[in-house]
């Protein structure tokens, strides 16, 4: 495996995973203007710590960059976006928002690139968040977990460094600690409310281990394009 520098991850030339590299400049850029444009509002307050922390969160999950399928690759993985989609079909969540029709072709062009643009630096910040969580559970991993009188091995060697150092079980074990985490993530502004929001954290469940699926099997930049997906059908 390459070893993860500014040189060969941050640069768009030498990325190993151009989709998220895009990604990830069309969320900054988005920022900036959300950030620019919003001064004072709590628009431009999310919009700066979603940046912020999407950067600093990208910065820590290098070695996903670096270990990302092709681009064509990874566009047929972006194909699981259907399962949250359908999920939220099943919970009859809503797919589609109704466009005022008084609004000018070119304000609705312009609301629609607002809206991905904001979309693009959630899913960036928050995939590159699930990406650093794995990375923390990779790392932190012991090779056996002692279970009622059980040795049950997470790891095939001693102080595991990449997602394939892990067995099943451990891989199981990381996905739904980085899950729980990201899923924890959306309540930091709402009430963690069960009797409320129950549907909306099974969705929320299925989606992370969907998402966080497409991040380990063909790299960060096809997840973010899945959350992105997804979040433009709500």
């Amino acid at each position: 495996m390459v070893k993860p520098t500014i040189s060969n991850t941050v640069t768009i030339q030498t990325s190993r995973d151009k989709l998220y590299m895009i990604c990830l400049l069309g969320a900054m850029v988005s920022g900036m203007a959300f950030s620019l444009n919003s001064v004072g509002y709590l628009l431009g307050f999310n919009a700066t710590t979603l940046a912020l922390y999407g950067l600093i969160f990208t910065v820590t999950s290098l070695n996903w960059i670096t270990r990302a399928k092709p681009m064509d690759t990874q566009l047929a993985w972006c194909g699981l976006a259907a399962v949250p989609i359908f999920t939220r079909v099943f919970f009859n969540m809503p797919l589609f928002e109704d466009i005022v029709a008084s609004v000018s072709t070119f304000q609705q062009l312009g609301y629609m690139l607002q809206v991905l643009g904001l979309w693009l630096l959630v899913a960036v910040c928050e995939e590159a968040f699930r990406a650093t969580v794995l990375n923390a559970c990779i790392g932190f991993m012991p090779s056996f977990l002692g279970f009622r009188g059980m040795d049950l091995e997470l790891s095939h060697v001693e102080g595991p460094e990449s997602w394939d150092d892990l067995t099943d079980l451990g891989k199981t074990l990381a996905m739904t600690v980085a899950t729980i985490a990201w899923l924890l993530f959306h309540f930091l502004q709402r009430p963690l409310d069960l009797a409320i929001y129950w549907r909306y954290i099974v969705w929320l469940f299925i989606s992370g281990v969907t998402m966080g699926y497409g991040l380990v099997k063909a790299g960060l930049g096809a997840a973010t394009v899945i959350h992105v997906i997804t979040n433009l059908t709500a």
